[in-house]
């Protein structure tokens, strides 16, 4: 095996100035491709994300006779674990963060770099000219002559770039730069960073690659040649089918192996998207994939004319066949059917086309492992009909042509496509969703990404990073729903994101009608976690008359009420509503109104109507817990300012979700009530702290608020008012049909939903998230693992996402099952 060892690679690129890369020859503009979700995506949306790419490109040309030159590179960078960390450090500090929470961000940085996890890099490169038709002053020079001229002497005397031809080009770039941000893909800017990066990950296959920072170059904006070649030193045996490459890291050697896979054939016909993206494919076997493609755009009129030019040299073969008396051969009657319809086709749609060269590349630890690896690739794409060669003897040139501002070096494997072929190929395809950060195109961050909660299981594992905070800094409803069966993760999740939030400062409101959060308070950080227990106690806490603020509401909420402790409005007749009404408005303006006087009143009155209404009221208000509603306030305030506040009603009497409610019981209506005027109570003990301050009410067991017309009210109030008073809003639930109210699903940005067992919940959940109802989606919902569930963010992404139960401590307080948890 003939082997080649050298020291240097000898670089196209000889500089970086921002997004610009330039060589002896050429300027090249690069720009970052947002990820595209692709997951859980209907036909014609899948459809919608490849022509939005499509029209991208095909707005780069802007003639019709002048193709435009492209590299498109699908790689990945380490997740920057450091930059989150601090982020999210210097965010928290606004509240006033639990003295405990810099050992738990420390601890939960720990583990997210121990992950390992990989951020995917998808970068277009479009050549902005070459660098000869940058002419300095006006000249009566022939053009011709002046070309060949710098041509021959740009490699000696032409190496780095002046700031006015820098400006020059920068202008001409502004061109491209304008089409791609404002396309419907919306292009980000690249970092001169992330373009070093890019170069530089190439020569560390299969090892750690160090981080720019790591250079101690500095985060300069202009790179040149000292730089430059700081990023590919390297050690590189050149074998016929692969690479070696040895680095040293840290005092020792280290050595990976590098190949790059060429596609050489593609069925006539490629079908998207019944069948998988073809680039994004790459993403499920197993192993990391590079891919990168060389291009050029080509007008239609430009690929007519070549096409006119084959059928006129067919036609000339046919003649000739035919003109002896013999017959057309099966290859030229083929060709000349083809050309033919190809013309057609291309008068009809002036679409540009695609003529390039698209490479795989992998890594490896060993060569034995590459070998397996590219096996592996190969048999993989043949399923889809796509032929893939691993070249020999061109592994080095290969390695070349990948990098920024290089050129074409391996002319073999041509590909003459439909420009489709990339959208249809979905580069830049995610299973992400959560907390992201959007560029605008001055490079500004939009957004933020709050605390780790789990990861990605489809096809590249991504991590996902949760506020429902976050949502309110981009003007979204901050109410987030977690749904599921019991045991599949529900209630961990609610307590994951509820002590994320508490030791970070956030004031908590945690509504527990079944006592499970308390184990919370035992978790480091929390002793100062306030716990009321509404068994005992806080006498009058919850009348309406205590809650609102001016008789209006007073009313208001105690109408309400009352509908809900007799089984509904129309429960009560309207000549009880003009009782009802003129006693309530009586009360309100005594010193002391309660609702107990209501109810003496009405049991006390002349009127019939009216004395059946308090003699049912009058048997509610003798029931365990009607003293919150009933009762003689105490005066005891609940002011849940610092840290996090649980208020549990163990042995309320909650009717299932499942139970109609004219089914209900005196104690479910006295229960749904209670939980209606708890939630109000707490929305607005809320609103009346520090507008400024991030706060949040967590209300588990929230069907028996959203299933009635008063709870999905105020569930809207809450979340109208929760956005310009930093107040998040989150509910768990066992069924996402208790969320599909018109006025509930107005006020969520953030849904969670875990496994779910019966169909009814199933078609629920498929409704709630707008899923297609189709068994794929439905087997998916059915076989989620546990702590396993769909997540939908703020922008609509949807992924599977694995909740991580990474720490000990919580993992035993958060456990739910009686028959796991251990006994205090």
């Amino acid at each position: 095996m003939a082997k080649n060892n050298t020291k240097s690679t000898g670089l196209a690129v000889t500089g970086i100035i921002k997004d610009i890369t330039f060589s002896q020859e050429s300027v090249w503009l690069w720009v970052k491709m947002p990820s595209m979700q692709y997951e859980f995506l209907n036909y014609d949306e899948r459809v919608n994300l490849a022509r939005s790419l499509d029209l991208s490109l095909a707005n780069l040309v802007q003639s019709d006779d002048k193709n435009v030159e492209a590299h498109l590179i699908v790689s990945s960078q380490p997740f920057d674990t450091a930059a989150w960390s601090k982020k999210l450090w210097d965010r928290s500090q606004r509240s006033s963060p639990n003295p405990y929470f810099a050992t738990f961000l420390s601890d939960l940085h720990d583990h997210v770099d121990e992950m390992g996890f990989d951020d995917k890099l998808v970068m277009l490169g479009v050549k902005v000219g070459d660098r000869y038709e940058y002419i300095p002053k006006k000249t009566a020079i022939n053009m011709g002559a002046l070309n060949t001229v710098i041509n021959k002497v740009a490699g000696v005397t032409d190496k780095y770039m002046s700031e006015k031809e820098f400006e020059y080009w920068d202008n001409r770039a502004n061109n491209f730069r304008n089409s791609l941000y404002g396309s419907r893909v919306k292009m980000e800017p690249v970092t001169t960073g992330e373009i070093a990066f890019i170069i530089r990950k190439n020569f560390f296959p299969y090892m750690p690659v160090p981080s720019i920072a790591e250079l101690n170059i500095g985060y300069s904006a202009k790179w040149g040649e000292g730089e430059l070649d700081a990023l590919v030193d390297s050690e590189i045996e050149n074998n016929a089918k692969f690479l070696k490459v040895t680095q040293e890291i840290d005092g020792q050697r280290m050595s990976g192996y590098r190949a790059t896979l060429c596609f050489t054939k593609f069925p006539e016909t490629m079908v998207y998207p019944e069948r998988e993206p073809w680039i994004h494919y790459a993403g499920m076997v197993g192993f990391p994939v590079g891919f990168y493609s060389r291009f050029t755009i080509e007008p239609s009129r430009k690929v007519s004319k070549d096409v006119n030019r084959k059928i006129k040299e067919v036609k000339d073969q046919a003649r000739n066949q035919t003109g002896a008396g013999g017959d057309l051969t099966i290859d030229v009657a083929e060709n000349l059917e083809l050309g033919e319809a190809l013309d057609y086709a291309l008068k009809k749609d002036n679409t540009p086309w695609i003529f390039g060269r698209h490479r795989l590349v992998i890594e490896a630890e060993t060569e034995e492992e590459l070998r397996e690896y590219a096996q592996a690739v190969i048999d993989h794409y043949k399923a889809m009909d796509i032929m893939v060669s691993w070249p020999t003897g061109d592994q080095m040139s290969l390695l070349m042509e990948s990098l920024p501002s290089d050129t074409v070096r391996l002319k073999s494997y041509h590909q003459n496509q439909e420009l489709s072929i990339i959208g249809a190929g979905v580069p830049a395809g995610s299973g992400s969703t959560g907390d992201k950060i959007m560029y605008k195109p001055d490079g500004s961050e939009l957004g933020w990404m709050g605390p780790y909660l789990g990861y990605t299981t489809s096809r590249v594992r991504e991590p996902v990073f949760l506020s429902v905070h976050s949502a309110i800094a981009k003007n979204n409803p901050p109410g987030l729903v977690i749904t599921g069966s019991p045991g599949g993760g529900k209630s961990f999740t609610a307590f994951t994101l509820t002590y994320q939030m508490a030791v970070a400062g956030i004031w908590t409101i945690y509504i527990d009608p079944k006592g499970d959060a308390l184990p919370m308070a035992s978790l480091p950080g929390m002793e100062k976690t306030k716990v009321f227990d509404l068994r005992e106690g806080n006498d009058g806490m919850l009348d309406p008359f205590t809650i609102g603020d001016n008789q209006a509401e007073q009313i208001g909420l105690a109408l309400e009420t009352i509908g809900l402790f007799m089984g509904g409005q129309n429960k009560i007749s309207p000549q009880q509503n003009v009782q009802l009404s003129q006693i309530l408005k009586k009360v309100s303006v005594e010193p002391r109104p309660s609702m107990n006087k209501v109810v003496d009143l009405l049991m006390a009155s002349d009127n019939d109507d009216a004395k059946g209404l308090g003699a049912t009221l009058d048997l509610i208000r003798d029931l365990k817990f009607a003293r919150l509603c009933f009762g003689e306030n105490t005066g005891e305030t609940l002011r849940p300012d610092e840290g996090l506040t649980i208020i549990t009603l163990l042995g309320l009497d909650l009717p299932s979700s499942a139970t109609p409610p004219e089914s209900y019981s005196n104690p479910n209506r006295l229960a749904v009530a209670v939980m209606y005027l708890l939630a109000s109570f707490t929305r607005d003990l809320m609103m009346n702290l520090n507008k400024s301050h991030p706060k949040c009410i967590v209300i588990d067991e929230a069907w028996a608020i959203t299933s009635t017309p008063q709870g999905a009210k105020l569930v809207f109030e809450v979340a109208r008012m929760g956005r310009s008073l930093n107040t998040g809003l989150i509910l768990v639930s066992q069924n996402a049909g208790d969320f599909l109210g018109e006025g509930v699903t107005n006020s969520i940005s953030t849904k969670l939903a875990f496994r779910a067992k019966q169909p009814e919940e199933i078609e629920n959940v498929l409704k709630f998230f707008n899923l297609e109802d189709h068994e794929g989606n439905k087997d998916i919902i059915r076989e989620l693992h546990n702590g396993e569930c769909i997540l939908q963010d703020v922008e609509g992404r949807i992924a599977i996402v694995q909740v991580d139960g990474w720490n000990a401590k919580m993992n035993e307080a958060f456990e739910t099952n009686p028959e796991t948890r251990k006994t205090k």
